[in-house]
């Protein structure tokens, strides 16, 4: 009669349909519990019922209802609405990428001075995007940090090394 993927799904069913007092046979579930990857070649696990039940049990385990989300409109948050004009057509406009490449690369601590712009595209009105934590952005800058001051070290040691073996000893000889 009804074949499942699952055996909690085949289960919820079979007990609907015992509550209903229509007798029911679950098979191949336990085969495809163990051996998930014979589920296909069983044909999923079924549900068998006499055939004088079987448009009882449809009837009992089909959803009378179709229950559909509510549509959700994406909600405008405070930032993207324009102080002047109310309208929530908002445009973020960012820096160019040669600059973040630019600051990434040279490493210039003061990211916060270059901050994007927030521009109504109704009226015009243009105006500094407020400061967002973002934590991603945090971490990378920290983990280049710490990279070059290892990178630094390193040189540090290795050219001290090469010197120190390579020239003369000037405190005794």
């Amino acid at each position: 009669m009804s074949r499942f993927r699952d055996l909690p799904e085949a289960e919820t069913a079979s007990a609907t349909l015992r509550a209903a007092g229509i007798q029911n046979a679950v098979t191949d579930a336990h085969t495809i519990g163990l051996l998930w990857t014979y589920s296909v070649a069983l044909g999923w696990i079924r549900l068998r019922v006499r055939d004088s039940d079987l448009e009882t049990a449809r009837e009992l385990l089909e959803p009378a209802v179709v229950i559909e989300p509510p549509e959700i409109g994406p909600e405008a948050e405070p930032d993207e609405i324009c102080p002047k004009c109310g309208s929530t057509d908002v445009a973020l406009v960012k820096g160019s990428r040669k600059t973040v490449a630019l600051l990434l690369l040279t490493e210039i601590a003061p990211l916060w001075f270059w901050r994007p712009r927030l521009v109504c595209r109704s009226c015009g009105l243009s105006r500094v995007a407020p400061v967002h934590f973002r934590g991603d952005v945090f971490f990378v800058m920290l983990a280049a940090a710490f990279l070059t001051i290892a990178a630094l070290l390193i040189v540090y040691f290795v050219v001290g090394t090469f010197v120190s073996r390579t020239s003369p000893n000037y405190y005794g000889g």
